[in-house]
């Protein structure tokens, strides 16, 4: 049966990477923002139907919903899985602040790169400078910019410690500042181990581990918006944490 999931649905996403790179190269030079915005959100969607995942947006009390959105907002979440940021771009689209690693990845880095990804290249030591100006531009413009401040992919019930740096760019720019809580379960309700994307795995190892499994559900948990007035970055990453912290408890129960 796994193998069988694997023949149906690798040809459908294949198609769809090919189909996202014409999308990017052939129409968008042609296309305002906003319908480029509304393209990514749908080639998002399509793509994780392809290989198994279905995007459920939710939020804790008092929280509006992510799709009601309107910049500038820096998004922040838990970092699980390559497969988070199709997930929040199905809902709503952002420019995603990333490693440059991701740039190597078959298709996918393309992709990535072509649709507005801000890349840190963090062996240069002018790098995150130059990502906060990008962030900051972006965010002055009414834009909506995603980051992941653990920096790396983790445990998806276990936070690890957050870095204060990408939230600079909030302070800067007085960017609202919405934490969201990234959790995969499968059907009956159990952690999806398969999504997890940690240690030696290579991204091609992933979407076919990840192909085979039966219906995952993605839950993004939406929580308070927090505005930014007098705080410290500091100040905003500990309530960043604390909030996707209450958000990943409660997919939990």
């Amino acid at each position: 049966m796994k193998l069988l999931r694997v023949a149906v649905r690798l040809p459908a996403m294949i198609f769809l990477l090919l189909l996202g790179l014409f999308i990017l190269f052939v129409l968008f030079p042609r296309w305002e923002y906003a319908r480029q915005r509304l393209m990514i959100k749908r080639w998002s969607g399509w793509l994780l139907t392809s290989v198994g995942v279905v995007p459920q947006e939710l939020k804790l009390a008092d929280a509006q919903t992510l799709s009601s959105v309107s910049g500038p907002v820096l998004l922040a979440a838990n970092h699980v899985s390559w497969l988070d940021i199709f997930v929040i771009n199905a809902i709503q689209p952002a420019h995603f602040v990333a490693k440059s690693d991701i740039r190597s990845w078959p298709l996918v880095g393309l992709l990535c790169d072509r649709s507005g990804t801000i890349f840190v290249e963090r062996s240069r030591r002018t790098a995150v400078r130059e990502v906060l100006q990008v962030m900051a531009d972006r965010l002055t413009r009414q834009g909506i910019v995603a980051v992941f401040p653990e920096g790396t992919t983790g445990d998806m019930y276990s936070l690890q410690p957050f870095h204060s740096n990408f939230l600079q760019a909030a302070v800067t720019s007085k960017a609202s500042i919405v934490p969201l809580g990234l959790a995969y379960k499968k059907s009956d309700g159990k952690v999806a181990d398969a999504v997890q994307f940690i240690g030696d795995t290579t991204f091609v190892a992933s979407a076919i581990k990840i192909m085979s499994q039966p219906k995952i559900i993605a839950n993004l948990i939406i929580t308070q918006t927090i505005t930014v007035t007098e705080q410290t970055r500091h100040e905003l990453c500990e309530a960043t944490q604390q909030q996707i912290s209450q958000a990943l408890d409660a997919a939990r129960n």
